[in-house]
């Protein structure tokens, strides 16, 4: 039998991370971008890092979030629906009856804070650690007609 023919066995070699709670919790703060993120640190339980510690980790940020930066538009859009969900959920439940609608937009956008740094946490974070390919989340031009009333 000729020797091209023969099968040949692939070698693979299974890689496992392990990154603590406390790198993502850091990470989190980082890349959502909400506040200062080293004083947000102290507030959720973990220590300030140094003022190079903190260019470090800024510059890491950076390049986590850039590995999301063409689904900004579909993660917009999401964040946009999930406000209007739960400030209608908010007002379903009668605990937001009494607000007038300069309120009910303050809860519409902080809403899509939470909503929007949620989404861009969990994509940049689980591109970073392997859980998700940032190569399979490509899918083209993203354009989303929010007018969905």
């Amino acid at each position: 039998m000729p020797m091209w023919f023969k099968r040949r066995k692939h070698e693979y070699e299974i890689v496992s991370t392990e990154v603590p709670m406390s790198t993502i919790l850091r990470w989190y703060l980082y890349d959502t971008g909400l506040d200062d993120a080293n004083k947000l640190a102290e507030f959720v339980g973990l220590n300030k890092v140094s003022a190079e510690g903190d260019v470090k980790e800024q510059e890491d940020s950076d390049i986590r979030v850039s590995r999301i930066m063409e689904l900004m538009p579909y993660i917009d859009a999401l964040s946009d629906i999930s406000a209007d969900t739960m400030a209608a959920l908010h007002m379903s439940t009668g605990k937001g009856e009494n607000l007038n609608e300069e309120e009910t937009e303050a809860t519409k956008i902080i809403y899509k804070a939470v909503s929007m740094s949620s989404l861009i946490g969990a994509l940049s974070i689980g591109i970073s650690i392997g859980i998700l390919n940032s190569g399979a989340l490509s899918s083209g031009r993203i354009e989303m007609d929010m007018d969905y009333e």
